[in-house]
């Protein structure tokens, strides 16, 4: 009797019940965190055991154990092992989760063809290292993926602007960021597809896409459109130099006045700006603002527009704080002479008195003659020094 029930137990001890504790044990720190003395544990277990039922589910923690322990190469071997089971304890989803982000480490090819027609096995891919084919893409922008991903996707399929764009269109544009909206719209104006950059224009601008915007309706010849859109957005957003002086172009191309004051955001060099803006006054043809703007100049910005200043009074474009402002200009006495041909004779004399070289005494005399104010006449004449002038 005793014999016997010594060969049961080594029957017993034979096929895989010896130490049942190991396995228990394994199970227990699996659930409590300690995957390498729950792998070290389950391995001790399988290398002794015959019990098919507790190595296949053994098996199954074991290949979770490697997966969290970072071990991916041991882990992919039993997990492919592991799926072939039919085993009601198992969580299939997860074997196939798992699997696949096993392979974005190994084999990237066989990870993208086992998981493009699932949307989480996509997601896995999408998010690891792998690069995704064309096929792959095709097949997950019909799937129900998930915003983030989508950007993902995107932006790993950057260096191809159709394939973005074909997934920029499954993009729901209210769920992304200001910030990725920001990349998205620099991105397609970057690759010439003002479509799409407008798409997202409609729905969200800043100081940058402001002026990108800008810049496409200039270089369209929109000029309406430019200065329209310039109007609008100009109170609430920075508005670059380049596209001020855009703004001015647009205006001339239309052969419409602008504010003459637009030019200081535009123009730095401080005699070409002064020129500019006289130049702009008198084409506006407002008086009124042009002597406001000379009244606003020194004696040396004056000097530096004496021509254009003459030039506006040859013009006829002038009126009495106009001529004031000539006064401090070298070439008073050539502008003199030419109102004085024009039969100005009142102008002349505001101009030139009272008087500093013997032509101005002369053409101021010359003009009081003309007005029929003899005795002022000579009291100019009588100031020339040089009385050969007369000869002249």
């Amino acid at each position: 009797m005793f014999g016997r029930l010594i060969v049961i137990l080594t029957i017993f001890v034979s096929i895989g019940y010896a130490a049942p504790e190991d396995y228990l044990v394994g199970l227990n720190a699996f659930e409590d965190g300690l995957y390498d003395v729950a792998a070290e544990t389950l391995e001790d277990f399988l290398a002794s055991s015959q019990d098919k039922e507790k190595n296949s589910y053994a098996k199954y923690i074991l290949y979770r154990c490697y997966l969290f322990e970072k071990n991916y190469e041991k882990s992919l071997k039993l997990i492919e092992e592991v799926e072939k089971t039919d085993d009601k304890r198992f969580d299939k989803n997860l074997i196939k989760k798992d699997k696949v982000f096993l392979l974005t480490y190994s084999d990237c090819n066989k990870a993208v063809n086992e998981s493009q027609n699932d949307v989480e096995l996509a997601s896995i891919v999408i998010n690891s290292k792998c690069s995704p084919t064309e096929d792959f893409i095709k097949n997950v922008i019909t799937l129900k993926l998930n915003t983030n991903d989508m950007l993902t996707l995107f932006y790993k399929t950057a260096d191809n602007p159709e394939t973005a764009s074909n997934i920029f269109h499954k993009l729901p544009l209210n769920e992304i960021s200001d910030k990725d909206k920001d990349y998205l719209a620099k991105y397609f104006f970057k690759h010439n597809n003002y479509d799409n950059f407008w798409s997202i224009y409609k729905t969200y601008k800043n100081n940058d896409l402001v002026n990108l915007a800008l810049s496409r309706l200039y270089e369209i010849e929109n000029y309406e459109g430019f200065i329209s859109s310039f109007d609008y957005n100009t109170k609430s957003y920075n508005i670059s130099k380049t596209n001020y002086c855009r703004l001015i172009k647009s205006y001339e191309k239309l052969n419409k006045n602008y504010d003459c004051d637009l030019l200081t955001k535009c123009v730095d060099n401080k005699n070409d700006l002064l020129k500019l803006q006289t130049a702009c006054f008198i084409k506006n043809g407002n008086i009124s603002k042009y002597t406001d703007f000379l009244y606003t100049l020194n004696e040396e910005e004056i000097s530096l527009i004496c021509n254009d200043i003459s030039y506006s009074i040859i013009n006829g474009f002038y009126d009495n704080d106009v001529i004031n402002k000539l006064k401090l200009c070298k070439n008073r006495l050539d502008t003199a002479k030419a109102l004085f041909k024009k039969g100005k004779y009142d102008d002349v004399i505001q101009l030139l008195r009272p008087g500093q070289t013997d032509d101005e005494y002369i053409l101021i005399a010359a003009s009081y003659e003309k007005l029929g104010n003899l005795e002022k006449s000579k009291e100019y004449l009588d100031k020339v020094k040089n009385k050969s002038k007369f000869n002249n």
